[in-house]
């Protein structure tokens, strides 16, 4: 190889190193945005009382459609054909989980059957929850 194509190629080298070395890398681009999120406990129901009606007496004869409300405070309600008698008292239940979160509660039909006389039901069909 000639000496003038030998210095060509290392001008040509050097010229390459030197323009690597002289350039800037490219800024990355940036963004702000904001960020919101809920943290949401899960719900915990814990039962720490038992629903218990005391005694219902069903009076004579034939009746049918007959409610007996229990509220909160274990109180009774009673009709004039069924005599309530014992010591009542409301379900209560310890409910933890994140504040101001809706929760819907669904009871079932519930039928109680009179042990003397299992043709003696009463149905419990809705129940009124306080909200």
């Amino acid at each position: 190889m000639c000496m003038s194509k030998l210095l060509a190629n290392m001008l040509i080298g050097a010229g390459a190193v030197v323009a690597i070395s002289l350039s800037t890398p490219a800024a990355a681009a940036t963004a702000t945005a904001q960020v919101n999120a809920s943290v949401i406990k899960p719900l915990g129901l814990t039962s720490t009382r038992d629903m218990a009606f005391g005694s219902l007496l069903l009076g004579t004869g034939t009746w049918s459609n007959e409610s007996v409300l229990i509220d909160q405070n274990g109180a009774l309600t009673c009709p004039p054909d069924v005599a309530c008698s014992g010591t009542p008292t409301s379900a209560l239940f310890k409910v933890s989980g994140s504040n101001n979160m809706s929760v819907t509660i669904s009871v079932p039909d519930v039928t109680m059957v009179n042990a003397a006389n299992s043709s003696q039901t009463i149905v419990s069909t809705r129940m009124h929850l306080p909200r």
